[in-house]
Protein backbone atom coordinates (compact mmCIF):
# COMPACT_ATOMS: atom_id res chain seq x y z
CA UNK A 1 0.00 0.00 0.00
CA UNK A 2 1.28 3.46 -1.16
CA UNK A 3 1.42 6.41 1.43
CA UNK A 4 -1.84 8.16 -0.43
CA UNK A 5 -3.50 4.70 0.38
CA UNK A 6 -2.96 4.61 4.06
CA UNK A 7 -3.79 8.37 4.29
CA UNK A 8 -6.59 7.94 2.53
CA UNK A 9 -8.01 5.23 4.70
CA UNK A 10 -6.29 6.11 7.93
CA UNK A 11 -8.90 9.25 7.61
CA UNK A 12 -11.89 6.57 6.38
CA UNK A 13 -12.29 8.57 3.53
CA UNK A 14 -13.47 7.14 0.21
CA UNK A 15 -11.52 8.07 -2.91
CA UNK A 16 -14.07 10.63 -3.56
CA UNK A 17 -13.96 11.98 -0.54
CA UNK A 18 -10.04 11.98 -0.59
CA UNK A 19 -10.24 13.59 -4.09
CA UNK A 20 -12.53 16.38 -3.25
CA UNK A 21 -10.48 17.54 -0.23
CA UNK A 22 -7.45 17.88 -2.15
CA UNK A 23 -8.90 18.95 -5.43
CA UNK A 24 -8.39 16.61 -7.79
CA UNK A 25 -10.88 14.21 -9.44
CA UNK A 26 -11.33 10.53 -8.48
CA UNK A 27 -9.52 9.26 -10.94
CA UNK A 28 -6.61 11.11 -10.13
CA UNK A 29 -6.23 9.69 -6.61
CA UNK A 30 -6.66 6.28 -8.44
CA UNK A 31 -3.55 6.55 -10.43
CA UNK A 32 -1.97 7.56 -7.27
CA UNK A 33 -2.82 4.89 -5.60
CA UNK A 34 -2.05 2.54 -8.59
CA UNK A 35 1.41 4.13 -8.92
CA UNK A 36 0.58 4.79 -12.42
CA UNK A 37 1.14 8.46 -11.60
CA UNK A 38 2.61 8.27 -8.22
CA UNK A 39 5.36 10.46 -9.19
CA UNK A 40 3.13 13.08 -10.67
CA UNK A 41 1.68 15.43 -8.41
CA UNK A 42 1.71 19.38 -8.46
CA UNK A 43 3.38 21.34 -5.70
CA UNK A 44 0.49 23.03 -5.04
CA UNK A 45 -1.34 19.72 -4.29
CA UNK A 46 1.42 18.40 -2.41
CA UNK A 47 2.14 21.23 -0.41
CA UNK A 48 -1.88 21.06 0.56
CA UNK A 49 -2.23 17.36 1.65
CA UNK A 50 0.96 18.46 3.68
CA UNK A 51 -0.96 21.27 5.51
CA UNK A 52 -4.32 19.26 5.91
CA UNK A 53 -3.38 16.28 7.00
CA UNK A 54 0.22 17.72 9.02
CA UNK A 55 2.32 15.32 7.30
CA UNK A 56 5.90 15.92 5.85
CA UNK A 57 5.75 16.45 1.92
CA UNK A 58 8.45 13.29 2.29
CA UNK A 59 5.79 11.39 3.69
CA UNK A 60 3.06 11.91 1.02
CA UNK A 61 5.94 11.63 -1.86
CA UNK A 62 8.84 9.73 -0.66
CA UNK A 63 11.04 10.00 -3.94
CA UNK A 64 10.86 13.58 -3.73
CA UNK A 65 14.56 14.09 -2.86
CA UNK A 66 16.20 10.96 -4.86
CA UNK A 67 14.09 10.99 -8.17
CA UNK A 68 16.34 9.03 -10.15
CA UNK A 69 16.61 6.07 -7.38
CA UNK A 70 12.94 6.39 -6.94
CA UNK A 71 12.29 6.06 -10.78
CA UNK A 72 14.50 2.99 -11.32
CA UNK A 73 12.77 1.43 -8.19
CA UNK A 74 9.13 2.05 -9.38
CA UNK A 75 9.83 0.61 -12.92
Amino acid sequence: MNNIKKIRTFYQYTQKQFAKLVGVDEETVAQWESSVQAQKFSYDVLKYMSLIFHISPDFIRPCLKNQERCSKSTK
